[in-house]
C-alpha cells in the first residue's frame, strides 16, 4: 500500500537522480548536443521544482514561495542567456551553472 507520503519520496528521488544524472552529462560530455538536450531538461526540471516551491508555498510558508519564484526566474535567465548568445562558450557555461544551482536550490526548496 503506498501512500502520499511515500509517492512524495519516489518523486523526490526520481527527480534528484535525473538532475544529478544530467548535470553530469551537461559537464563532461564533449558532444555539444548531448549538452544542449541535457541543459534544456535541467532547465525543464528546475522550472517544474520551482512549481512545486511556489504550489507548497502558496498554501504555508511565503517565504518557500519567494524562494520558488527566485529558482523559477533563475531557471529561465539561463535559458535566455543560452539563446542569446548561441555560439559563445562562455555564456553558455554561465548559463549550464545558473541552471544547476538553480535545479539544485529548486529540489531543497520543493522537497527538503
Amino acid at each position: 500500500m503506498v501512500t502520499f507520503l511515500d509517492l512524495l519520496v519516489i518523486v523526490f528521488l526520481a527527480v534528484f537522480v535525473h538532475g544529478a544524472l544530467l548535470a553530469c552529462l551537461m559537464f563532461f560530455v564533449k558532444n555539444t548536443k548531448v549538452r544542449k538536450i541535457s541543459f534544456y531538461v535541467v532547465v525543464a526540471l528546475a522550472i517544474y521544482c520551482a512549481y512545486i516551491g511556489i504550489r507548497i508555498g502558496l498554501s504555508f510558508v511565503d517565504m518557500q514561495c519567494a524562494v520558488g519564484a527566485a529558482v523559477g526566474i533563475a531557471a529561465i535567465a539561463s535559458l535566455v542567456i543560452e539563446r542569446m548568445y548561441k555560439g559563445d562558450e562562455k555564456k553558455f557555461m554561465i548559463a549550464r551553472i545558473i541552471s544547476v544551482a538553480s535545479l539544485a536550490v529548486g529540489i531543497i526548496n520543493a522537497f527538503i
